[in-house]
């Protein structure tokens, strides 16, 4: 761990919560997760206002629901309006990737979604203005509205790929 550089590494096994990131919520700007369990609804890396570039692979929800486990907007806007690369990899992003995390994410200016399972890529209609790199490959995906409406608002598109996908009945 380096408060200095905020770098934390993380051992496996261990469970982040809160506070594993306290130490360096304002100088951490890229944050690693891999094979890390934690809770979805309750994001152990929301106190760090500064990061940039967020990456989760393999990661998985412990599924617990307490008390105070929804977080109020206001801390999950200083986490993810920021944020410039967000890179999911084989990890459940219904919630990571829901209509209201995406409109949080004003600044975002590349999505990178690598085996995400049935996620509905319709939650991207009309969002994020500033994105110039949208990867989504080798995940199963449907799409609740229309491809010309998919990418609509996305004017600053300089890289699509949409490769090994799988597809089920409403895309079309």
């Amino acid at each position: 761990s380096s408060p200095a550089y905020g770098f934390t590494r993380v051992p496996d096994g261990v469970i982040p919560d809160g506070e594993l990131f306290q130490h360096c919520s304002d100088k951490l700007s890229i944050l690693k997760l891999s094979h890390c369990t934690f809770n979805f609804q309750s994001l152990p890396f929301l106190c760090c206002q500064s990061l940039r570039f967020l990456w989760l692979d393999h990661c998985q929800d412990i599924g617990i629901t307490a008390d105070g486990a929804r977080q109020e907007e206001e801390i999950s806007r200083h986490c993810f309006h920021r944020l410039w690369v967000l890179d999911v990899r084989y990890t459940c992003c219904d919630q990571i990737l829901s209509a209201q995390m995406i409109d949080l994410m004003t600044q975002l200016r590349e999505l990178n979604v690598m085996g995400a399972p049935n996620w509905d890529m319709g939650q991207l209609q009309g969002r994020l203005p500033n994105i110039r790199k949208l990867r989504v490959t080798k995940s199963s995906v449907r799409c609740s509205c229309s491809e010309d409406d998919l990418l609509s608002e996305m004017n600053k598109m300089e890289l699509l790929e949409f490769s090994e996908n799988h597809t089920n009945d409403s895309m079309r």
